[in-house]
């Protein structure tokens, strides 16, 4: 009994099974543009396909800082909240239109 609970207690300490933390929340907006919000994240590739016609970034558009203080206040999130939001729109965008930058 004593050899099976230091087998185990070894186990734990030497790599036992990772315990489940919870996602960042960017990754969840990721996901919601990847799917009940994919044509959101579509507009937002034409978008960007549009400024780097112009030789813009489409992450870099000019307004984007008025836009996004005007959505925070509108929308009372917080600026974590939307960081997020953005994290999470960028990694969707990579992976849907890599080309759009």
């Amino acid at each position: 009994m004593r050899r099976l609970l230091l087998i185990t207690a070894a186990a734990a300490l030497l790599g036992g099974p990772a315990i489940a933390q919870p996602q960042p929340e960017w990754l969840n907006y990721k996901q919601e543009y990847l799917g009940p919000g994919r044509s959101l994240l579509m507009q937002s590739c034409a978008r960007g396909r549009g400024y780097n016609a112009m030789g813009r970034s489409f992450f870099e558009a000019e307004g984007s800082w008025e836009m996004a203080r005007n959505m925070m206040e509108y929308a009372k999130i917080s600026y974590s909240t939307f960081i997020s939001m953005q994290a999470g729109q960028a990694a969707a965008m990579a992976e849907v239109c890599p080309e759009v930058k």
